[in-house]
């Protein structure tokens, strides 16, 4: 196939516009005049001047941030081990029966931890706990729905080791209470 038959059949797919001089003054490329369109041509026109302006100053130069809104995060962490159901044969099986396990000692922990902690009203949470069972399932279930699990190690024998953590800022927005220091 010499290179003219190639170029020929190329013509029949690509247009490549040639660009002439219109019967009223404009452009025309592939029969295309932005005269006719002044829609697209308008389009163009403003995409070219705002896309190329320069940006303005976004930040204001008056507004200071108040860095002492923002609160360290101070973590509670809690390590729990499991070791898994040995009735199941595969060994992913047992390894996500121990992932879960050892998850849910490190919880167990957690909340054992937050028995012994003096809210700012001198009272201990575990007497508030037992005192009030729905601000026990408050704190139960705050504590699952924020703890993250730091580590997870396993053992030749799929046992696993979990740390979890649970950020102290964040458990009292959601219970709505303060800690003592």
């Amino acid at each position: 196939m010499s290179l003219k038959n190639s170029q020929s059949s190329i013509d029949k797919y690509v247009k490549i516009p040639t660009f002439v001089k219109g019967d009223k003054g404009g452009f025309v490329a592939a029969g295309f005049s932005l005269r006719k369109h002044k829609s697209i041509g308008i389009f163009l026109i403003t995409i070219f001047l705002f896309g190329c302006a320069p940006q303005k100053d976004i930040i204001k130069q008056d507004v200071v941030a108040d860095l002492s809104a923002i609160k360290e995060p101070v973590y509670i962490t809690a390590r729990g081990v499991g070791s898994p159901s040995f009735d199941l044969q595969k060994i992913q099986e047992r390894r996500m029966s121990a992932n879960r396990s050892s998850i849910s000692a490190a919880v167990y922990q957690l909340i054992s931890f937050l028995k012994g902690l003096r809210l700012e009203n001198g009272q201990i949470v575990g007497s508030a706990m037992d005192a009030d069972t729905k601000f026990k399932e408050v704190v139960e279930n705050a504590v699952k729905e924020l703890y993250e699990v730091v580590t997870q190690d396993f053992t030749t024998t799929e046992t696993c080791s979990s740390t979890i953590r649970l950020d102290k800022n964040k458990l009292e927005d959601k219970l709505k209470v303060k800690f003592n220091e």
